[in-house]
This record gives structure tokens, C-alpha cells and sequence, in this order.
């Protein structure tokens, strides 16, 4: 209920900005001053305003939306603002700022601590508070708006204070960030999702050298939420517009906007060519577009044609292109042609519009230009919104909508140019964490013939490399020969994804490669062949196991069990296959031992689900020490909580058997509770046995439970078990099988049962959704379950990578404050008395285009998390040095003891021996 409440409130608060900009409530209603008429007015606007909300909160009564809009927006105060709202916007914009932005050693810092009338604003979010409002707000809304205001409401009005500040903000406090400087890991971060938003609107704002194929519905495909509303012409529309913007702000602020665009953009009816050569229509249709802005109109995407729009703006600001600039299409900002003066200083240049916005605001009475400014805002957050998931929607299957937009772009990255401009500016994106000392970047393989995959694994190593090596030549052009650089490396992951073709499967049919017909056995193969063609490019080339350090699988949870991996990650560790050295290398360079993570206890329909595949990970594939578990929220989630909100799961018929049958596991091999009923869960496994398989003679519990371990070993059919003979006319055979060999054994047993896995006729039950009921009085059950699977974890010494605010957007987690991490490892912050858990575990970002964060605000999350537990804050600081080391630590990535000379040196060799 506390996050339900805070994300309404939070979403109320910044209402002018996210509501979407044809909706002017507040603009309109300002105006109206007779108290009746105004309630009358407004009461039209509230059905926009739920409207507006459902996409990023849940509202649990009409009533709350209403009185939390008087409390931000009361009469009197929009009534004095009447005559130019925006002025009241840029108020609103300043109490956030007030509560929320400091600075610190000259760097923009997060305003932990409560402010002066800070708790008449936010309320019961003021304080400590703030941290879980921040993590939320930040979201669902552009708080480098708050930066800007911060500065020009602390009379810091020159443009240079922006200088360093990369959209995102300090969480730490003093005493954190002095643990932070030791340096931080980031071990659990997925290449196409490592940039910031700012990257991604840059790309989105400029048109130079596209067209309007670059700008399909594909850019926010599978936008579930907003596909009532085309976004495409408004982002094109709003790309116009922001450089228009920018011009005036830079060379015409002595006029008005209104002024400006007339006489800049007039044309006249009679005149078909104006003074500068441009087609007169053009003019007419960009003062048209800007007027369609500031109104807030509705814009149709064949209304304008936009590309011949931008071509005449290109003519008039002299935009050319230069031979180095298609190098880094998407890393430059469009406006750089307007605000020259800051090329060579570390500033964003889309804060510099924002500052010279929100000043010319502050300073002048011009209506139209703050309606102008707002709707730029309001479309920007829109997109936000789009790109970066709030918490409304839970699981990985949302998670994999905001992902596939986060990660859209408008520019072809297949190019290998491009490719490696991509892989520079992610690195530089993440070392804007100035703390950041190892980096492991994960990246997908590419399916193909085994020396396609080689190929394409060469390739993504080599654009890599490349990247690397200019970030750090860069870097020593700075700072010279000791500059201190990250260690960076690739972890490599498979791609969980379902069996296309279900259920049609039929092992008889199965002839040589013939996978197809067996259930997952063909990814199973592909998986194969990745990871062949892994293992043999780090063998071949001496010092790529230094670069290529990890092996994951990740990407939905419940479209694919990991058995299907088992076998893959067995003969990925065995020690039968590959080498200590490099064989063609003149001196005896070791091969380093590639590290093993896997992606699972993250999104499960059921708690039981979520804890055996965590377990079946570990023992499957052999993990040991030093391997890690991605996410694991089973592990520590609130079980008692996960009842409540989960009183009834939806789940495939077998993966309601395979938990119950992996309990009866436990419970045979001795870990079980005394008051644990067995003959009632042996009765359920037999009673959806029966419905899977209609008869059940032949089966036992055990002979079932025998059938589940056997899914991780390799399968291959045993055609003696049909009967070519009566393959046509066999359909009464009580046989598993209609084309069964009628003379073996009539009834089940384990080898009968295993190909049943791969058979049409009980895989459609299999997969069969029913709904179980959740008893409260399993809640002892479902502990004692998680308590021995963090026992085996934690004596096992296998890491846990926590990653808070993902955790929090995808997981059963209510807020930031009830992240489970303390669960697993509390050693050293309670008293003696008190029992600890000492799992390994470290804290890493995810995806921080999706989540907008980064692994150091992620570790101020939990720091600020335990002072809301009450811990001493001495043990919470020693607990957070501890978990930061554990990162380090635990990381694939080896010291390197080389200077960055020799780094790069190194680099170089290996991209030299890739490329023969």
C-alpha cells in the first residue's frame, strides 16, 4: 500500500509535466476564478487526469486523485498565475527542487536530509522517505529539470555550473561516497541497455541524415500502454521544434518567441520562393507546426512531411555534413550546430536548452513560449515513460516491452562503425560513475553454423576492443601515463526463449537432426554450438579469456527451465575439453577459466517455482564457489507477504507436478519438517499425474521424480520402443504411444515416461494452465524451503547479484525499503544475540536505459534502506564497504597490474591477431 500511495502522490506532483500535452487542465481551469464555475471546469478535466495516471499508478480511489490535485494545485495559487501559468510551473519545479537537489564539492548531489517546509509539500515522504520517492519519481520523470532549477533558484546562473553533470544525480552522502571511492563492480549489465536516457532522446531529436523509414511505430513497438496515441509525429513534430527553440534562445531572447518565429519563418502568400530560396510552403508549415505545439493540438503523421521540414531548417543554419561525423551519428546532439561555445567542456547540451528555457522564463513575460516550452516537456516525459519502467506492472514479460523500446535507436547500428561507436559511447556513458573500476558488459550470440557464431563472436570482440581502446588512449591524453582506467570485459549469455513450436512435438518423428521434434532438444542444440563456438575463439587467440571472462543465460524466466541448460553449462566447466595454454603462443600464457552466472529466482508464478530452479541451478550445474546466481529474489522475498498477494497462481500443469515433486526430493534426501504432511503432496503428484497421463500404472513417486532429474541429462529416443509395423493402425494400444512396440512392457516406467516429455499427446496436458489455491498454512512449508536453499547457497559460496531497483520494477517487492538483500546477508548488522545470514551478494544496476540508475545510486538505495531499518549507522557503513568489495571481488574480470600504455598496447595486439 506504501508504494501505491507514493507513486499516486508522486504522479499528482508533477501532473503539468507528464499528462500528455493535449491535455491543458491546469493551463485552462487557472483562469476561471469564480469558485463554482471552477469546480464545475475541473470536474470536466478529472477524467483526464485518471486517464493520464492509469499508465504509471494505481489509483484505489477517485476521491485521493481529487483532493491530492487541490493540495499541489490550490485555486488561489493558479488563479494568481492566471495570466502566464508557466511561471506557476517553473514554482512547482522549484519546491521539488528545494526537497530533492544539493550540491557537494562542486557536484550536483541527491538532498538526503529534510528541508524546510519540506513535509507542508511531500508529506509522509520527506526524510528518509525521500529515497523511495526519488527511486520511483526518477522513473517517470526528466529530474535534470530539477538541476536546472536548483541552480537558477540558488542564483547560479552561469551555464558552466552544468559543466560534469550527466543527468544523473548523487544519492550518496558524504560518508558513503568515501566507500564508493575504493572503486565499485558492476557485474550484472546488459550491453544494449547500458546507456541513459539522454542518449536515447538525442538520437530521437535529431533528424540529420534520416528519413522516415528511421522513424517507424518500431521505435516504441509493443507500446501496450499508449498505442492509442501515435507517438512518431510527435517526436518528429517536437524534433523541429527543440532546435527552433534552441536558436531563438541563443540569438533572438531580446524578442519575443511570437515575434521571432514571424519574422524568421514569414512568408508571404503571394511569393512563392522567400528572401533565403527556401520553398515559401516550408515557412508556412513550420510556424504552422510551432503554433500546432503551443496549442497543444493534435498532430497527424501525414499532416507534415517532416524530412522536407528539417532539410529547409538544415539549408538555414548552414548544417553540413563532415567526413568524421557519420562516426558518431547518434553521440552528438544536433544542437551542438547552435550552442558552439560548448563543444570542448563536459556538458550536456540539452541541459544547456533546459537552463536557457527556464531562465528566459523566469525573466520575461512570453506566454506563448512557456506553452511552447511545457508541451517540449510534457512529449519528452511521454517517451520517458515509454523507455524507462515505473513499478506498475510487475514481471519480465513488461520488463521485455520497456527493454526492446529502451533499446530502440533511429540510426543503423549493423554498420561496424556504428557498431563500435555504439560500444564507446555505452562505456563512456557507465564511466560517468567516476567510482567505477570493473565493468562486465553482457552481450547476446548470434545463431548460425558453428563458424557463423565464431564470426559473429570475433566481430562483437573485435568493435569491443576497438571501443576500449580509444576510451582509453583518450583517457591518457588527459591524465597521462598513470591515469587509472576500469577493467572491462564481456560476459557472453544465451537466450531463454520458448520452444516455438510448443507442444507439437513427436520423438518418433525425430530422424538424425531432426530436433524439432523434441521438446526444447532443438535449442538445446543451438545452445550447444554457441557455446562451442565460445569456448574455442578464447582458446584460439592468446588473451581473449581476459576479455570474453563469463558465461550467462538470460531474458524471460519462465519461457525456458533450466534443464534445457544443463547439459550446456556441464560441458561448457568440463575439465576434459580445452587447454591450460595458449597452444600457438611462443610463450605459455594461461587460458583463464571462463566464470558461470545464470539468470534465475527472478520472475516465478510461484514461490516454489522460483526456489527449485535456483536449486536445480545449483546442482545441475555443478556451481561451486565463486559462481553466480543473477537476481535470486526467492531467496530472500517476504513469504509471508508473497502469500497474501498471491492467494491463487496461474501455472502450467507441469510446473505445478515438478515443484511438488522437487519438494518430495528434499524431503526424501532428509530436509524436511516434522509436521510436513508427505502422503498429501504424494496424493496431489498422483492425482495430476493421472491427468497427464491418463493411466497410471507403472508409476510411483519415485518413478516420477526419477523422470523430472532426468530432464537435465542429454535425451536421445530409443526407436525400440516403436512398432513400425502398426504405426496405422495401433491407435487402441494401451501403450504411451499409439506406434509403440506392442511387445514390451504394457505398462509406464521411467524410459516410457521420459519420451513422454516429447509427445504431442501429453504435453498438451503438460503445459495444460490450471489455478492452485495458496494455503496460509504452507507458510512454514515455503520458509523452511527457501531457508535450505540459502543454506546450500551460502555453504557453497555461489554470489548472489542483487540488482534493487530492477528488483523492485520486476519482483514481488512493495518498495525500495523491502528489498530482500538484507535477507541474505545481515552479518555484522544486528546484535549478537540475533541470527545472521551470510550469503555472498553484490549490488549491481541491470539495466539502467530501463531503470535509469546506475551501480553506485543502486548501492546508496540499500545504504539509505537500512538506515530506514534503524541499523547503527557505523555498521551500515562497514556492511556497505563489505558488499562493495564482494563486487570486486567476485567479478570475472582479473587485476591487471599493466599501465594504461601497455593496456592499450595489449589491446591492440589482440585486435591485430582477431583481425588475421
Amino acid at each position: 500500500m506504501f508504494n501505491k500511495k507514493l507513486s499516486l502522490t508522486a504522479n499528482m506532483c508533477i501532473l503539468p509535466f507528464v499528462i500528455f500535452y493535449k491535455s491543458r487542465c491546469v493551463d485552462e481551469i487557472c483562469k476561471i476564478e469564480e469558485i463554482n464555475k471552477y469546480k464545475k471546469e475541473l470536474s470536466k478535466y478529472y477524467a483526464e487526469i485518471y486517464k493520464s495516471l492509469k499508465n504509471t499508478c494505481i489509483i484505489i480511489n477517485f476521491d485521493e486523485v481529487n483532493l491530492l490535485f487541490d493540495k499541489f494545485y490550490p485555486k488561489e495559487e493558479l488563479n494568481n498565475y492566471k495570466n502566464n501559468i508557466s511561471k506557476f510551473y517553473m514554482k512547482v519545479l522549484s519546491k521539488l527542487a528545494k526537497s530533492f537537489i544539493s550540491h557537494r564539492d562542486g557536484k550536483i548531489v541527491f538532498k538526503y536530509w529534510k528541508s524546510d517546509g519540506e513535509e507542508d509539500y511531500i508529506g509522509p515522504y520527506s526524510g528518509i522517505n525521500k529515497i523511495a520517492f526519488w527511486n520511483y519519481l526518477n522513473r517517470i520523470f526528466t529530474t535534470d529539470l530539477l538541476v536546472v532549477r536548483y541552480l537558477l533558484d540558488n542564483g547560479m546562473e552561469d551555464e558552466r555550473n552544468l559543466e560534469g553533470f550527466t543527468s544523473t544525480i548523487m544519492l550518496a552522502d558524504s560518508q558513503l561516497e568515501l566507500a564508493l571511492k575504493k572503486g565499485v563492480a558492476e557485474t550484472h549489465i546488459h550491453k544494449n541497455a547500458a546507456i541513459n536516457f539522454y542518449i536515447s532522446w538525442q538520437d530521437l531529436m535529431n533528424l540529420k541524415g534520416k528519413s522516415k523509414s528511421n522513424y517507424t511505430k518500431k521505435i516504441l513497438s509493443s507500446n501496450i500502454f499508449y498505442d492509442e496515441i501515435n507517438l512518431v509525429p510527435y517526436i518528429l513534430s517536437i524534433s523541429i521544434v527543440r532546435f527552433i527553440m534552441a536558436s531563438f534562445l541563443q540569438y533572438r531572447i531580446n524578442e519575443s518567441w511570437e515575434d521571432f518565429i514571424n519574422s524568421e519563418y514569414r512568408h508571404e502568400e503571394d511569393l512563392k520562393i522567400s528572401y533565403y530560396g527556401y520553398i515559401n510552403e516550408e515557412y508556412k508549415n513550420i510556424k504552422k507546426l510551432c503554433c500546432a505545439i503551443a496549442d497543444g493540438k493534435k498532430i497527424e503523421e501525414n499532416e507534415y512531411d517532416f524530412f522536407k521540414l528539417w532539410t529547409c531548417i538544415e539549408e538555414k543554419f548552414n548544417i553540413i555534413s563532415d567526413a568524421n561525423e557519420k562516426k558518431a551519428l547518434y553521440k552528438n546532439d544536433i544542437l551542438k550546430y547552435i550552442f558552439k561555445n560548448y563543444g570542448d567542456n563536459n556538458i550536456i547540451l540539452e541541459n544547456i536548452l533546459l537552463f536557457k528555457a527556464m531562465n528566459y522564463i523566469d525573466n520575461n513575460n512570453d506566454i506563448i513560449f512557456g506553452k511552447i516550452f511545457m508541451n517540449y516537456l510534457r512529449i519528452k516525459n511521454k517517451i520517458l515513460q515509454t523507455k524507462v519502467q515505473s513499478n506498475l506492472v510487475k514481471g519480465l514479460i513488461n520488463f521485455k516491452y520497456y527493454f526492446k523500446r529502451s533499446i530502440s535507436k533511429t540510426y543503423n547500428i549493423s554498420a561496424p562503425y556504428e557498431e563500435r561507436n555504439y560500444w564507446k559511447i555505452l562505456i563512456e556513458n557507465q564511466l560517468q560513475n567516476l567510482y567505477l573500476k570493473k565493468l562486465e558488459l553482457r552481450a547476446g550470440i548470434a545463431n548460425g553454423n558453428l563458424q557463423e557464431i565464431k564470426k559473429s563472436i570475433k566481430n562483437v570482440l573485435i568493435n569491443f576492443l576497438v571501443a576500449y581502446k580509444d576510451v582509453l588512449a583518450e583517457r591518457k591524453m588527459l591524465y597521462g601515463e598513470k591515469a587509472e582506467y576500469p577493467q572491462i570485459a564481456l560476459v557472453f549469455h544465451l537466450q531463454k526463449i520458448k520452444d516455438k513450436h510448443e507442444y507439437e512435438k513427436c520423438w518418433v518423428n525425430f530422424e538424425y537432426d531432426e530436433y524439432r521434434e523434441l521438446y526444447f532438444i532443438e535449442h538445446r542444440e543451438v545452445y550447444s554450438k554457441q557455446v562451442q563456438a565460445l569456448n574455442l575463439i578464447r582458446e584460439e587467440y592468446k588473451g581473449v579469456s581476459d576479455y570474453i571472462v563469463g558465461l550467462d543465460a538470460a531474458s524471460s524466466e519462465n519461457d525456458t527451465e533450466p534443464w534445457v541448460f544443463a547439459p550446456i553449462y556441464e560441458k561448457a566447466r568440463d575439465s576434459k575439453r580445452g587447454d591450460l595454454i595458449y597452444k600457438n603462443s611462443s610463450n605459455p600464457n594461461r587460458i583463464k577459466s571462463l566464470g558461470f552466472t545464470f539468470h534465475v529466482g527472478e520472475d516465478f508464478r510461484h514461490i516454489v517455482t522460483g526456489l527449485r530452479r535456483i536449486d536445480e541451478v545449483i546442482d545441475n550445474f555443478k556451481f561451486h564457489a565463486g559462481d553466480r546466481i543473477g537476481h535470486g529474489i526467492a531467496l530472500g522475498i517476504n513469504i509471508d507477504k508473497w502469500i497474501k498477494n498471491n492467494r491463487v497462481v496461474t501455472l502450467p500443469r507441469i510446473e505445478y507436478m515438478e515443484n511438488m515433486l522437487w519438494i518430495w526430493g528434499i524431503y526424501k534426501d532428509g530436509y524436511y519438517d516434522e509436521a510436513f504432511d508427505i502422503s498429501y503432496l504424494e496424493q496431489e503428484i498422483m492425482i495430476h499425474a493421472e491427468k497427464i497421463f491418463g493411466s497410471i500404472e507403472g508409476i510411483t513417486i519415485y518413478v516420477l521424480w526419477k523422470v523430472y532429474k532426468n530432464k537435465f541429462y542429454e535425451f536421445k529416443p530409443n526407436k525400440e520402443l516403436i512398432s513400425y509395423n502398426t504405426k496405422e493402425n495401433s491407435n487402441n494400444n494401451r501403450l504411451f504411444c499409439r506406434y509403440g512396440n506392442s511387445e514390451r512392457s504394457i505398462i509406464w516406467n521411467i524410459e516410457t515416461l521420459t519420451h513422454a516429455n516429447h509427445c504431442v499427446c501429453y504435453l498438451k496436458k503438460m503445459l495444460e494452465p490450471i489455478q492452485v489455491e495458496v494455503k496460509y498454512d504452507k507458510k512454514s512449508l515455503f520458509k523452511q524451503l527457501q531457508k535450505i536453499v540459502c543454506h546450500k547457497i551460502s555453504t557453497k559460496a555461489i554470489v548472489v547479484e542483487t540488482n534493487p531497483t530492477s528488483n523492485l520494477a520486476i519482483g514481488e517487492i512493495e518498495s525500495i525499503f523491502e528489498h530482500y538483500i538484507h535477507n541474505l546477508n545481515n552479518t555484522g548488522l544486528l546484535n549478537n544475540s540475533e541470527k545472521e545470514n551470510s550469503m555472498i551478494v553484490t549490488i549491481n544496476s541491470d539495466d539502467p536505459s530501463v531503470f535509469n540508475t546506475n551501480v553506485s545510486n543502486e548501492l546508496a538505495y540499500i545504504f539509505y534502506s537500512l538506515e530506514e531499518k534503524g541499523y547503527d549507522r557505523e555498521k551500515i557503513l562497514q556492511w556497505i564497504d563489505k558488499v562493495r568489495q564482494y563486487g570486486m571481488d567476485s567479478s570475472f574480470i582479473s587485476d591487471s597490474n599493466l599501465s594504461i600504455s601497455d593496456k592499450i598496447t595489449e589491446i591492440e595486439n589482440l585486435i591485430n591477431e582477431l583481425k588475421q
